[in-house]
Order: C-alpha cells, then sequence, then structure tokens
C-alpha cells in the first residue's frame, strides 16, 4: 500500500517515513528499546503498534494490515483568491492592459465588443471586413509573434495576427 504514514510515537524530532510501492518502509536511526508505531492512511483505520522490541544488529520485520474505514465528510468549497487589477497573461513581456467588460461599453467606438475596441489603442487594427480578427502593426512587433488574450468573455471567434508577417 503506497503513501502510508509511519511514525515513532514520542519521538523528538518525530522520525517516521511513507510507504513505497510495495507498502515497505524503513526508518533509521531509532534508538533501540521499545517503540510505538503508529500507521496511517486516508481511507483506511489508523493502526497502533505498541511496545514493539527493537535490538541492535537486527531489522524488526512487520506486517501490518490496514482496515478500510468509510466516514462521511462534510461538503466544502475551494476558492482561489481574487486578484483584482492584475493581469492574468504570461505572454505579455513587456507590458498589457486589463480590459473589462464595463470599459468595452465605455470606449467610443468599441460598441461592447472587445476586438472593436482594442482597434482603438495604437499599432492595433480591427479588420475592415467587420469580422473579430485583430490585426497588430508591425511596427507594434518586436521579432515574435504578440498574443493579446483577454480575461473578457469573448462570445465570437476572435484571432490575432500581425499585419505583415515577413516582420514579425
Amino acid at each position: 500500500m503506497i503513501g502510508a504514514t509511519v511514525v515513532v510515537m514520542g519521538s523528538d524530532p518525530i522520525l517516521g517515513t511513507t510507504t513505497d510501492v510495495d507498502g515497505r518502509f524503513a526508518i533509521n536511526a531509532v534508538p533501540t528499546g521499545r517503540v510505538d508505531l503508529q500507521i496511517r492512511m486516508i481511507g483506511f483505520e489508523e493502526q497502533r503498534m505498541p511496545n514493539l522490541l527493537l535490538t541492535s544488529a537486527k531489522e524488526l520485520v512487520l506486517e501490518v494490515r490496514m482496515q478500510e474505514s468509510v466516514a462521511q465528510l462534510k461538503e466544502f468549497e475551494v476558492k482561489a483568491p481574487e486578484r483584482k487589477g492584475e493581469l492574468r497573461n504570461d505572454m505579455a513581456t513587456i507590458s498589457a492592459r486589463k480590459i473589462s467588460v464595463e470599459e468595452t461599453s465605455r470606449i467610443a467606438g468599441g460598441i461592447s465588443d472587445p476586438a472593436r475596441m482594442v482597434g482603438t489603442f495604437p499599432g492595433v487594427a480591427g479588420d475592415p471586413s467587420g469580422n473579430n480578427t485583430v490585426v497588430i502593426h508591425p511596427k507594434a512587433c518586436s521579432g515574435a509573434w504578440k498574443v493579446w488574450r483577454s480575461p473578457v468573455p469573448i462570445t465570437s471567434a476572435m484571432m490575432v495576427a500581425p499585419a505583415d508577417r515577413s516582420t514579425c
């Protein structure tokens, strides 16, 4: 049974280990004499093995059988901390700008469309045919493709491509 924790009770500092793929374990530097072991694993009842006699120059070989346990757990929710104002774009190495949904409605000509709104920024143009392609001008490229990712949910497909692929 892989991953069970085995601890020598009352040791200071705590001596312990986890079991390997075959359920085997070894704990080094345990003082000789009587020791108590505690074995734990999620989904199994805790096992305590008291008064095990550990002598010098001889391994103590144990066979431990774990009994499954069933427990009804309470519901819980995991939430990531919300980082307001912080950009989540690994591609933005020099600068980036976060665009909120509210902002798409305030920019003139944006008409609540992020693709149209970014077309108002320097170096960026929208496709004149009216689809949601965003074109980044060659002067905005510094030898690499620039990708614009938005935290704004976009309902239609949106592509980002440099205007002149030979220079980007």
